[in-house]
């Protein structure tokens, strides 16, 4: 199995993601939902977003493969 490449930080996949949220996007993991949990609470600016989605994806590569995949799509 190839080993997908998470898209540079700067990439517009990273804004559309933080602002659709989980919405058509497959995961199940608990950390990512969580997440996505906590920037509803919390009414994080999407720049803001982005930073601490990158970093998660960034950290637990190796178990978001299916995630990553999905990216690129968005």
């Amino acid at each position: 199995m190839a080993i997908a490449q998470i898209p540079p930080q700067a990439a517009p996949c990273w804004k559309r993601f933080a602002a659709k949220g989980l919405n058509g996007f497959e995961t199940k993991m608990l950390g990512l939902q969580l997440l996505f949990k906590r920037f509803e609470l919390e009414s994080l600016p999407v720049e803001k977003r982005v930073q601490q989605l990158h970093a998660f994806f960034v950290k637990y590569e190796k178990i978001l493969q299916k995630e990553i995949a999905q990216l690129t799509k968005l």
